[in-house]
């Protein structure tokens, strides 16, 4: 069989029902719609003869409950979102002087997760500090280490974003525990960010926060199939993507979702022609335990990927509205020619690929498997400055990422077809 047949196998029925079920899930991880959207999954896999074993690892994770934010004698709160892993203040209101800090929002992908407070920082200890962009884990440290008692961070537009603020990949050990975050850190939107540094360029601002989140292990659901290749059985690539999602998350990960059990059924069915065995992953612990779930796989799983895993392909907001151009993937250095390859030949479009930040379930580096994408097309350049988006990271550049707002209209079946 051709590989242009395989292609001509791919429907969107299969793909079509997973984000129409998934719209109707909040799939967090540890919580029952995690667990409900795994059963779907697994009832697909049954119902098309796909072979899998669901694993159940018991994973580190941060839930955000609740965050809020206010300057004292002001009636208004201003509408707050605390990132995982900020420290908890258990609800409990804690006062302090704000100061503002500008370093800058991101300008690139591989901005988002960099610090960036530049030269001498002044006296900052026991301060609530106000600073730009997304609460990763760069800027959390830096701000932390200069003795702040909170930090505050101004999404890029009118959302406010979530994320995660730990380093720690999955669960902590003797070497890293001491770099969980020590401080509370809250995200606001723009507008209100704008109007904080104002205040506080204006004059001294005294102001109260607070932060909720539960913290701590959880059973998680993991998909793991594996379909036997023809000759060398034991060897497989190994494609994956994560199931947990932020709010609804259609753009990340429900089309990745969507990709991985069309293609476990079309593997599936043509599995006589695999020379090697595919083996597809679905990771819980993604978004709230820093890839906890592909942690877990590559340490209990890391002797058989060592000798057998002979490569890992991601799959991340793939199928996304507007997401046409593949000239800004991530993918090893000795893919490259490979991946160009297969793009221009499957979609008759140019490709290039940059070195793959420390993200996106990349959790098998220091196995040393080679690694192919991390997320996938992302809008044209051209489209984003006409849209007025910034940068973000997922959902095809879709500045819904991470959000309330990434529902049904941030998948394309076009595309993802």
């Amino acid at each position: 069989m051709r590989e242009g047949q395989l292609l001509d196998e791919v429907s969107r029925v299969l793909p079509g029902a997973v984000l129409e079920r998934f719209a109707t899930l909040v799939r967090e991880s540890g919580g029952e719609d995690e667990r409900e959207a795994a059963s779907f999954i697994r009832e697909k896999l049954e119902e098309f003869g796909v072979p899998h074993t669901v694993h159940n690892p018991t994973l580190y994770l941060s839930l955000p409950r609740d965050a809020g934010l206010r300057v004292t004698g002001d009636d208004r709160q201003v509408r707050a979102k605390t990132p995982a892993f900020s420290v908890s203040t258990g609800g409990e209101w804690v006062a302090g002087e704000m100061v503002y800090v500008p370093t800058g929002q991101a300008t690139g992908i591989g901005d988002i997760f960099g610090g960036a407070i530049e030269g001498d920082a002044a006296d900052l200890s026991g301060k609530i500090v106000l600073t730009e962009g997304f609460p990763m884990p760069g800027k959390v440290s830096q701000f932390s280490g200069l003795g702040v008692r909170a930090a505050v961070f101004i999404s890029p537009g009118q959302n406010i974003h979530e994320g995660i603020c730990t380093p720690i990949w999955g669960a902590p050990d003797l070497d890293n525990a001491a770099d969980e975050p020590e401080i509370p850190v809250l995200a606001v939107n723009k507008p209100d960010g704008r109007e904080l540094a104002g205040l506080c360029e204006a004059g001294s601002v005294a102001v109260e926060f607070k932060t909720d989140l539960e913290k701590g292990w959880y059973p998680c659901p993991l998909l793991d199939v594996f379909i036997a290749g023809t000759e060398e059985p034991d060897k497989y690539v190994l494609l994956h993507g994560h199931l947990d999602s932020w709010h609804e998350g259609i753009g990340d990960n429900a089309t990745g979702d969507a990709a991985l059990v069309e293609m476990a059924r079309v593997f599936c069915e043509h599995r006589d022609a695999l020379k090697r065995s595919v083996r597809i992953a679905i990771w819980p612990g993604h978004s709230y335990g820093r890839y906890a779930g592909s942690t877990w796989f590559a340490d209990e799983f890391a002797l058989d990927l060592e000798e057998n895993c002979i490569a890992q392909v991601n799959c991340d907001s793939p199928g996304c509205r507007w997401a046409t151009s593949y000239e800004h993937m991530m993918w090893m250095s000795e893919t490259d020619e490979f991946c160009k390859d297969v793009i221009r030949d499957v979609l008759d479009q140019p490709a290039a690929g940059t070195r793959p930040l420390r993200a996106g379930d990349y959790s098998f580096n220091n196995i040393g498997i080679s690694s192919f994408f991390m997320l996938s097309s992302t809008m044209p350049p051209k489209l984003v400055e006409e849209k007025g988006y910034y940068p973000v990271g997922g959902c095809g550049g879709n500045i819904e990422w991470h959000t309330e707002d990434d529902r049904m209209h941030v998948a394309d079946l076009d595309v993802l077809e």
